[in-house]
């Protein structure tokens, strides 16, 4: 169904939006005080992947706040959409 879709593509969203965010923090190298943690080992290869095309310290940040803003504002979007299917269980 549609709901399901956009369920779904609203997760993966998620799930993109924060590898980036945190890949980018741990390509400019400010991440848990510039070693990045062991347990991060999705956002690390994502920082290796960032670290190859060679961006800049400030492209990276940039990178880093508009993923981590997009990530808020996709969580707000979500938690209003849910009171109106049928994945309301989530929030009771």
């Amino acid at each position: 169904s549609a709901e399901a879709w956009i369920i779904l593509l609203t997760i993966g969203s998620l799930m993109v939006s924060e590898l980036l965010y945190e890949g980018a923090r741990i390509a400019v190298g400010i991440a848990a005080g510039g070693e990045p943690e062991w347990y991060l080992f999705a956002a690390n290869a994502v920082a290796a992947m960032l670290g190859t095309l060679k961006l800049g310290d400030s492209v990276l940040m940039a990178v880093s706040d508009v993923n981590f803003w997009l990530h808020l504002c996709i969580i707000v979007g979500f938690g209003n959409f849910l009171p109106y299917g049928k994945h309301f269980h989530i929030i009771t």
